[in-house]
């Protein structure tokens, strides 16, 4: 694993995207259909390795990509960066197939088994980087949509490999070992390439003080 070890993307897994005022505009309204998300049917079950199980992992794995894979798509077309659009058209092409994998192997493999319970609090949506505000996100646009379009997928990533993490220790299926190391792989390879992206971005601008607040 390059730039990053895993002990460094589980920690990341803990942590909010910094959303900045700044990064908004004054569109208030938007009717993007992820703002409206449900995440609270997307769940974890952080209580520890015993309760594992691969139906959960595929079930939960694949709530998540499709949050990742909604996101991108909005990024395909809204971001300014180049190099953002072609990350995310690589995050939504990637996803897209390992959705489809998951899904075949749920059916052959737990034919008529209802879904685990999903239910999930909200630290541990932040845990696994699902407590985003994408309303904000929705209302970004320019170099300030693909900064935190960047801040937000990071952290998603980083759930994503904690749950994978997880698979990979536990399952007894090589096939959902196998898939669980490529999306370590894929997802700390993209969270090294965004983290980067951001670094070489300009400074966001502070955002000035209302005048108004003093009565001026």
């Amino acid at each position: 694993m390059t730039r990053f070890t895993l002990l460094s993307l589980l920690a990341l897994a803990a942590c909010q995207p910094a959303t900045e005022p700044d990064a908004q505009t004054d569109r208030p309204g938007s009717d993007s259909s992820m703002a409206g998300m449900d995440h609270s049917a997307m769940g974890h079950d952080m209580a520890g390795m015993s309760s594992y199980s691969d139906v959960r992992f595929l079930d939960q794995m694949t709530m998540h990509h499709q949050m990742a894979v909604e996101m991108a798509r909005t990024a395909v077309t809204k971001a300014s960066s180049p190099d953002v659009r072609r990350m995310a058209q690589t995050m939504v092409s990637d996803q897209e197939r390992e959705i489809a994998q998951m899904e075949t192997w749920r059916r052959e493999w737990f034919p008529g088994e209802a879904a685990p319970d999903t239910a999930m609090s909200a630290g541990d949506m932040a845990a696994m980087g699902m407590g985003m505000d994408m309303s904000m996100l929705d209302r970004a646009t320019g170099a300030a949509y693909d900064r935190m379009f960047l801040q937000h997928m990071i952290p998603h990533h980083a759930g994503a490999v904690t749950m994978a993490a997880e698979a990979q220790m536990n399952s007894e299926r090589a096939e959902v070992r196998e898939l669980a190391e490529t999306i370590i792989a894929a997802q700390a390879r993209e969270i090294g390439d965004m983290q980067e992206m951001i670094e070489a971005m300009p400074a966001a601008p502070s955002t000035p003080a209302d005048s108004t607040a003093d009565g001026q």
